[in-house]
């Protein structure tokens, strides 16, 4: 007999149901657009205890799933600031969530992702920290190293960000930085919008 693991993030559950990075809501979008292979989507994420899970759906899936749905298969869609902020908050908690459950931390990176993802359970987004979200159209037909896209990229080095991404979920894509305010104002300011 096996004993359940803890909730990584409030340490006080068992962590007993599984924080899919790939949302719920978009799986059978995702599906119709036929890119993995009989439809069979990874599970990619790490397991939660329920009241942790429930709440970041609550606070943050539910808000982005109808804006989002149309877009991940290719819809034009009108997009007002708060829908903007809703997807903007939504990556931001899914980068955090992906940061605690997938990538190689240090004790004191992996203590930090935790406290930002425990302030966002409260619906709040720590003072030491900005964020940007870049939200775009990925076109399946247009790779980005596609003749004319060179004003995508941009030289020099990265920002020293404390988490930086580009991901995207069917035709919705998106640049996220997270950072001291200082660091992300100079990446924006240096950092056009484009197409």
């Amino acid at each position: 007999m096996t004993t359940a693991e803890l909730c990584p993030l409030c340490e006080e559950r068992d962590a007993d149901t599984f924080e899919d990075l790939i949302t719920t809501w978009s799986r059978p979008k995702l599906a119709e657009l036929g890119v993995y292979k009989d439809g069979q989507l990874p599970r990619v994420g790490m397991p939660l205890c329920g009241d942790c899970n429930y709440t970041f759906g609550r606070l943050y899936e539910n808000a982005a799933a109808p804006i989002m749905k149309p877009m991940i298969v290719g819809e034009a869609q009108e997009l007002s600031l708060s829908h903007q902020e809703t997807i903007g908050r939504w990556v931001l908690k899914s980068a955090m969530l992906g940061a605690l459950g997938t990538h190689p931390l240090t004790l004191d990176q992996r203590q930090w992702v935790r406290d930002v993802c425990l302030k966002l359970k409260v619906n709040q987004i720590p003072v030491d920290l900005s964020f940007v979200v870049r939200i775009g159209t990925r076109d399946f037909g247009q790779p980005m190293d596609a003749p004319g896209h060179a004003a995508l990229h941009t030289d020099g080095p990265l920002p020293s960000m404390w988490l930086t991404g580009v991901e995207s979920l069917g035709h919705v894509a998106w640049e996220v930085a997270v950072g001291p305010p200082s660091v992300v104002s100079e990446f924006v300011a240096r950092t056009d919008d484009n197409d």
